[in-house]
């Protein structure tokens, strides 16, 4: 009798310290016996055998110097927002690896890649054809191949700024398109 009352108390410890209870924010992965990755749908789930996943959100802000044709420097902050994709969870853990902060480390290359893409924008362009809306439709195009790539999906993308380094270019770029703000109102005027 004694010795049931051992092994049931063991059983007991055992499943206290293997288990855990699944949050409401997170994806518990598993590998199968293929190979492949699955998902546990339990409330409990075996620690040792299952990796926790944060279903939130996460977000950066980047700041990226690039130069415009001509070698003119420019300042561009862009700020993203991304999650795990639920379809492309393989992909992730590849890229992040076995560990609950995968998404952080994918989110990481996210951002080389962002810098490479503006970088590769602004390149091709001379500093008065940059704008933030064309950069951020351009980041927006290049950005939908993450989910293959790095298994995340992208909650938001925005271009806060983009400005040339140099004040007086700067200065030069709000005269012109105030000079021509000016001279479209006279034209409207007269």
């Amino acid at each position: 009798m004694a010795y049931v009352i051992g092994l049931i108390v063991v059983v007991c410890i055992v499943i206290a310290l293997e288990y855990r209870i699944r949050k409401p924010d997170q994806i518990v992965l598993f590998e199968g016996r293929d190979g492949r990755l699955g998902i546990r749908k339990f409330r409990f789930y075996p620690r040792h055998f299952s990796l926790p996943l944060s279903k939130t959100v996460h977000s950066s802000m980047l700041t990226v110097e690039a130069s415009a044709k001509g070698n003119l420097d420019v300042r561009v902050k862009i700020s993203v927002a991304v999650a795990a994709s639920l379809e492309h969870l393989a992909v992730l853990i590849r890229v992040g690896g076995w560990s609950t902060s995968a998404v952080g480390y994918a989110a990481k290359e996210l951002e080389v890649l962002l810098q490479s893409y503006i970088k590769e924008f602004t390149e091709q362009r001379e500093i008065e054809e940059l704008s933030s809306e064309k950069l951020s439709h351009y980041l927006h195009e290049r950005s939908h191949e993450t989910r293959t790539m790095l298994g995340l999906e992208i909650i938001s993308l925005a271009v806060l700024s983009l400005e040339p380094v140099n004040a007086r270019i700067a200065d030069a770029l709000r005269q012109r398109e105030q000079a021509r703000i000016l001279e479209h109102t006279e034209k409207l005027n007269q």
